[in-house]
């Protein structure tokens, strides 16, 4: 399987950049002590924002677009500085406004896109009361995006190197890579971390004008967020945290539990499978089909084709990796249609749906900022081709049936050969300031990017600072998918009542 073929079809499933973030431990640096935290400036002489009309937005819709100035390296304020990009979309009752919501989402993906393209992000309630702003982060979307020649990415490195040559090549191809996209992104793509990040927010914050905002972070928005209740607690309205990143995990943790979160949700597909009378894989036992399947595209019989793509192999790594993918909006009948025409040897349809269009991007380039910022918030240590060997099992022993997918393994693979150094934000358990507002957390029990026991480590490291809501069914994401979480989530932000603890939402009926 060629590695480049992961890339050109996971760009085609919605919502593919969240499931690459994840979290590790190792080496943790010590976090600021409240103290320090409390004496942070405001970013100095930081402009007032200048509104236009959004280039995408209907003539007569009110949200406005504009650019932050920022420090390149936060660490050196008077050297390079980049725009981040920002759309607003004002509060709809402006006599019942309570302030600015930021809206940070998964990775790579664009705050700017959905707040200027998605009127009803979030209820009519909250949009009522509240500024949405969108921003996108740092080296992606319109704010200065990390680019990569297309032609220097190690297609061919393979999943897991068979042979300790083999993985010594594939560590060289990612080091060139890397070079590559940093010769061809600039500075900005070594200050790609998370706290980096959240220190653009805050110059968003203080070009507003405002003295405190609120924010609601989505999967890696949430590892942003921690940072940004850790560095300005003072400055944190009202925090939530929807679908939560532990960065305490380290890198076996890691491909275990998140290897089990993705088969976890393979076994609620099979389980509604077997049940279902319109699921045509439930006759002889769904997993075992599925395990056939899988036979299939490990033995190479079955190819892509898709519109501007020379036919490529779906190996087994690709396969599961894309009905991984499918997971994270839980649309079982529409997986069960897709696998039956993967099964006649045409599947396309694991690679519907687009990708964000990234404003200017160069023939022969790509946008590639997952494995910058991920790689500069995790130390992912690779310790020879022992160690990754030792890897995969470790997460095949927790996947008998999804068995290696990008959820589990990219991390692995995306950091091969980074030095300690490289690592801005490395793992360190979350320390909350008691001034930060209780924050809410919300997980699926069931989610296959972030496991729920990643929030409950969050919400365990967070204390008295964090209250944990529970969405029982299944997928990444669930202020979308349910009302009783979405009623909670928005009661939270306007009055900051929490639930009780323990507090849960039953999931939704099956489809």
């Amino acid at each position: 399987m060629r590695r480049g073929h992961i890339a050109a079809g996971a760009t085609r499933i919605r919502g593919v950049a969240a499931g690459f973030l994840a979290a590790t431990l190792l080496g943790p640096l010590v976090a600021p002590a409240p103290a320090q935290a409390a004496r942070a400036a405001e970013p100095a002489g930081q402009r007032p924002v200048v509104w236009t009309p959004c280039a995408a937005a209907a003539a007569d819709d009110p949200v406005r677009c504009a650019t932050v100035t920022v420090p390149v390296d936060w660490a050196d304020p008077g050297g390079p500085t980049l725009d981040i990009a920002v759309a607003r979309r004002p509060a709809t009752a402006p006599d019942r406004r309570v302030g600015p919501l930021l809206y940070q989402p998964g990775a790579a993906a664009s705050g700017v896109d959905a707040v200027v393209h998605n009127p009803q992000l979030f209820s009519a309630g909250t949009t009522e009361r509240f500024d949405l702003i969108g921003v996108d982060p740092r080296g992606t979307g319109r704010s200065h995006p990390v680019l990569c020649d297309a032609a220097a990415y190690p297609a061919d490195a393979g999943t897991v190197p068979a042979t300790p040559a083999a993985y010594s090549r594939a560590v060289e191809a990612q080091k060139a890579f890397v070079a590559n996209c940093r010769a061809q992104t600039g500075p900005v793509f070594d200050h790609m971390d998370a706290r980096s990040v959240a220190r653009d927010l805050d110059a968003v914050r203080a070009a507003l004008g405002e003295r405190r905002l609120s924010y609601y972070g989505d999967s890696y928005g949430t590892l942003v967020g921690q940072a940004y209740a850790e560095l300005f607690p003072t400055r944190l309205r009202a925090a939530v945290w929807d679908s939560n990143m532990d960065h305490t995990t380290d890198v076996s943790r890691w491909v275990a539990e998140r290897s089990a979160a993705v088969e976890d949700s393979f076994q609620g597909f099979f389980s509604w499978c077997d049940r279902a009378p319109s699921c045509a894989q439930r006759a002889g036992g769904s997993a075992r089909w599925y395990d056939r399947l899988r036979g299939r595209a490990e033995r190479g019989e079955l190819t892509v084709t898709l519109p501007g793509t020379p036919p490529f192999a779906l190996d087994g790594y690709l396969l599961g990796t894309q009905v991984a993918f499918s997971f994270f909006q839980r649309r079982w009948p529409e997986l069960s249609r897709c696998l039956g025409e993967v099964d006649a040897n045409r599947p396309g349809c694991l690679f519907d749906g687009s990708a964000a269009e990234v404003p200017s991007v160069p023939p022969g380039k790509i946008h590639y900022p997952q494995s910058a910022s991920f790689c500069a918030d995790h130390r992912m240590p690779v310790r020879g081709f022992a160690d990754l060997v030792r890897l995969r099992e470790l997460a095949l022993a927790n996947a008998p049936h999804s068995r290696l997918t990008a959820l589990a393994w990219s991390g692995v693979t995306d950091c091969l050969g980074r030095q300690d150094d490289e690592v801005k934000n490395p793992q360190q358990p979350l320390r909350l300031d008691a001034r930060a507002p209780t924050i809410l957390l919300t997980n699926s029990r069931h989610d296959p990017s972030t496991p729920h026991g990643w929030a409950r480590k969050v919400s365990a490291q967070a204390g008295s600072r964090a209250r944990l809501l529970t969405y029982e069914g299944w997928g990444h994401g669930n202020y979308w998918v349910s009302g009783c979480i979405s009623e909670r989530v928005d009661r939270y932000l306007a009055t900051s009542a929490l639930p009780p603890r323990g507090a849960s939402c039953p999931a939704v009926p099956e489809p």
